[in-house]
């Protein structure tokens, strides 16, 4: 991974010499460089523990978000494993608020030949790669977040070489191309709103509500799916979906209002450092998304 990021960024810094390429990898992410050792890598600690994970994928985010707003002619690299779809929906919105196009490239390796690497270097326990590499939820080009969707395979290559990434490289130009014919803007789900309002908190914790009422509805009268309330719906929400009948959680009571506090102290905490909010149904879309895509969070809680 980190190989590819290197080759990457000097290939860019070539081709594209009027933008600056910066690189956030895991080791600037909460200093972890001094505390690998040639013995032990404290990644295993990490990866290993899904609350240490959580935390320090927070650490790889604030550091990813201070690397967009340095400038618009800055290429930020995103060095890390982000095998989690919806901590890439979180990047996806994070750059979209700072009017940057993200690029999801993946180097697409078989499991047995990651094992086989890794074993090469002793890095991970094999029970902790086995489990890291179940837990890997794949890019989809089909979804928004995931697209545009770069897909390598460097297992294939005799070495990495600039031929390699020949095709990663064209496809960047272009989309920086498109990208010079208009600006990127924010939509509903992103776009923040100025606001002087007394009452957000109590108008975020009835939007909440709402959906929270809405799910248990849905779900008692077995539905497959939930979409949006009625009020809520507009033509840029109408594809967001909670899938139920094929979940692995039970949205419970107690599980949703787990999930709605953290939603909204997550909200409360932007709000106190923007003093902005988004709308209305951009609150109930994100709040529902936040449910589909964090739902394991209340299950680790429950246990």
């Amino acid at each position: 991974k980190s190989t590819i990021v290197s080759l990457l960024a000097d290939i860019l810094k070539q081709h594209l010499p009027h933008y600056s390429i910066l690189i956030v990898d895991e080791f600037k992410s909460g200093n972890l460089q001094s505390k690998i050792t040639t013995n032990y890598d404290i990644r295993c600690d990490i990866y290993a523990d899904s609350l240490k994970e959580r935390e320090f994928r927070g650490q790889q985010k604030s550091e990813v978000e201070r690397a967009l707003t340095q400038s618009q002619s800055t290429i930020v690299i995103m060095d890390a494993p982000n095998y989690i779809k919806g901590y890439r929906y979180e990047l996806y919105c994070m750059a979209k608020s700072h009017k940057h196009q993200q690029i999801v490239l993946f180097s697409d390796i078989p499991p047995e030949i990651s094992e086989h690497w890794n074993s090469k270097i002793n890095r991970y326990p094999v029970d902790l790669l086995s489990d890291m590499i179940s837990r890997f939820e794949r890019p989809q080009s089909t979804q928004r977040w995931d697209n545009p969707l770069i897909t390598i395979e460097p297992h294939l290559w005799n070495s990495p070489s600039t031929d390699n990434m020949e095709s990663v490289i064209i496809q960047i130009k272009q989309l920086l191309n498109n990208r010079g014919k208009g600006k990127i803007q924010p939509n509903k789900s992103t776009q923040l709103t100025i606001i002087s309002s007394s009452n957000y908190l109590q108008n975020l914790e009835h939007i909440t509500q709402q959906v929270v009422d809405h799910v248990l509805r849905s779900q008692t009268s077995g539905l497959s799916s939930v979409d949006l309330p009625i009020c809520f719906q507009n033509e840029h929400n109408r594809d967001v979906v909670l899938q139920i009948t094929n979940s692995e959680t039970k949205y419970t009571i107690g599980n949703l209002i787990r999930l709605k506090r953290r939603y909204i102290a997550v909200q409360r905490l932007k709000f106190d450092q923007l003093n902005t909010v988004s709308d209305d149904a951009s609150i109930a879309t994100n709040f529902l998304q936040f449910i589909s895509f964090n739902g394991d969070l209340c299950d680790d809680e429950a246990s």
